[in-house]
């Protein structure tokens, strides 16, 4: 036991470590689709309108927000609802941490249950070495840290798992059904594809019924129990996802939107196997080796428990495989389960292997260790650069120190926020005016119906967070800023030239390589779209040409972010 707790200290170590980057800026946008869906249910409006995600995480995420709310309210911190959204503009610590911290506890829990189900299923080395490899698995670590559903998800997946084992071994009761059911729901409502880990329980259903029938006992394939179970789960994912029915056709729109975008690919493809293959990678060297092992050699066993576990990465794998477009991270809800597989192989190899046990119990924490020092250093790495200085924040308090508020500047950006790419700079009210005339042309029955397909024209109520936004700001100053956009999925490029910029008032110009160094011509934006990219290229060249470089950031061992360029155009 004092073993199983030192792993899950470290496991909780290792994800903290940098939990609170970037803030109280929005430096990962990906995270603001969740935040900020869950911040407008505060309107009233349940319905997210938003359905790349499904929507249980936001409603958690709500009640969070409401309960700090009242409790802010209460303590002085809050006098009305309009200081709260004023937080949110201006500093989103309290919106983005709570998120935060649930990835990262439920990545720690997700390691305990890992303990508990390979002791059960195996014994104890497997589930004390499974849980060590899921402690240090690269992703799963990298992924503890973000407002992202992949790892509450998972843990999710890898609880309904452990019901399925239970189910196989004896504890068939219809509540145990029930629950397993309800738990596969609600991890469908947290991310979709981890619907599959109904699998599992029907695959512990079929093993339980085909061991009483091999002892000549009665059983019955097709009982209440089983058909329980899809009751229950779709029960479970339209509580957590409301209005999947109550905004059906929005929903369906979105998922066969995004269906097309996968299936059809042009970006971010990858190979047929790269479901599997990317384990290599995202959970570390040679631990994605052994996944791969694992699978192999639990389907060469196939014991009981080799089946149940491998229900679900390997269903869920050849799933992916259907897909053009392809990303490692869609696999992380299977990397618990990947961990025990793996830990089942090393195991029983080293029980093969070593005969005498003065020799295994050497090579069992040996062997584990040799397995975690690469991923256990790049966990800790990518943990520890996430507390560096961001060259981000550093040339925001440049310009801010350097560059006259009111100043009119041209500037790679995301479409919603500059952080990713450059500076997290105050907006403007002219700034802003122009993004609130922007979200009014974005039809909401029309989301979804761009010809490429890779993501919604907009997002529904886009106009109405920026007038928040500009009533929030008051009189506070901020910088006029003309964003040049990069979407993978538009084929003309979103940039002018630096004489049309210059004859719409821009002083200055904030580059970043997230913004230049998708134009290379190497890269697939360049591939996909020649045309565009040069366009972008040429317009680099000019400004790199005619203008005065004033300042650069450039990301180093002990500073993290982009490369940027800050240059006064004459």
């Amino acid at each position: 036991m004092a073993l199983l707790v030192t792993i899950l200290a470290v496991a909780l170590a290792v994800r903290l470590i940098g939990i609170s980057f970037g803030l109280p800026y929005v430096y990962y946008p990906d995270e603001a689709q969740i935040v900020n869906h869950a911040v407008a249910f505060g309107t009233g409006d349940l319905n997210p309108h938003y359905f790349i995600y499904p929507s249980l995480f936001m409603y958690v995420l709500f009640i969070i927000y409401c309960l700090s709310y009242v409790i802010g309210s209460l303590a002085g911190a809050f006098a009305s609802t309009g200081d709260f959204i004023e937080l949110f503009f201006y500093d989103a610590t309290l919106f983005y941490l709570p998120g935060r911290l649930i990835s990262c506890f439920s990545g720690v829990v997700s390691v305990g249950i890992v303990y508990f189900l390979g002791s059960r299923a195996y014994n104890i080395r497997v589930g004390l070495i499974a849980a060590a490899f899921l402690s240090f698995s690269v992703l799963h670590v990298d992924y503890s840290h973000y407002v992202k559903t992949h790892v509450p998800a998972g843990m999710l997946v890898i609880f309904g798992i452990y019901l399925s084992w239970s189910i196989y071994n004896g504890r068939d009761s219809l509540r145990r059904y029930i629950i397993s059911g309800v738990i596969s729901g609600l991890a469908a409502s947290a991310i979709y594809h981890a619907g599959f880990v109904i699998v599992p329980i029907a695959v512990a259903h079929i093993l339980r019924w085909y061991k009483i029938s091999k002892n000549g006992l009665k059983a019955n394939l097709f009982s209440l129990k089983i058909i329980c179970v899809p009751i229950f789960s779709l029960i479970a994912f339209v509580l957590g996802t409301p209005f999947a029915i109550l905004d059906w056709h929005t929903f369906i729109t979105s998922l066969i939107s995004g269906g097309k975008n996968f299936y059809s690919g042009g970006f971010w493809e990858h190979g047929a196997f790269y479901p599997f293959t990317s384990l290599l990678v995202s959970m570390g060297y040679p631990l994605g080796i052994l996944s791969l092992l694992g699978l192999g050699y639990a389907l060469l066993r196939r014991r009981p428990q080799d089946l149940l576990l491998l229900s679900m990465p390997v269903i869920l794998g050849c799933f992916l495989m259907l897909f053009k477009t392809k990303d490692s991270l869609w696999m992380l809800i299977a990397f618990p389960v990947l961990c025990i597989i793996s830990a089942s192989l090393l195991v029983d190899t080293i029980f093969w292997i070593a005969r005498t046990r003065l020799l295994q119990t050497v090579l069992f924490p040996l062997m584990t260790i040799i397995t975690l020092i690469i991923p256990a250093k790049a966990s800790f790495l990518n943990s520890y650069k996430l507390t560096l200085p961001n060259t981000c924040f550093l040339s925001k308090e440049w310009v801010e120190e350097n560059i006259p508020p009111g100043s009119k500047i041209v500037m790679d950006t995301g479409k919603y926020y500059t952080g990713k790419f450059g500076p997290p700079l105050s907006l403007s009210r002219w700034t802003l005016k122009q993004f609130i005339e922007r979200g009014e042309l974005v039809d909401p029955n029309l989301l979804y119906s761009r010809p490429d397909g890779m993501r919604p024209s907009g997002n529904y109520g886009e106009a109405e967070y920026f007038r928040q936004y500009l009533n929030a700001i008051g009189d506070r100053p901020g910088y006029d800023i003309i964003q040049i956009l990069h979407d993978p999925g538009a084929k003309k490029a979103q940039v002018l030239t630096l004489d049309e910029y210059i004859s719409m008032g821009v002083q200055y110009a904030i580059v970043s390589s997230e913004g230049w160094g998708r134009y290379f011509p190497s890269k697939e934006e360049s591939l996909m779209y020649p045309d565009k990219a040069v366009k972008y290229r040429n317009f680099y060249e000019e400004l790199r040409v005619r203008s005065t470089l004033l300042k650069e950031f450039n990301p180093s061992s002990k500073m993290q972010g982009p490369s940027i360029l800050i240059y006064k155009i004459l």
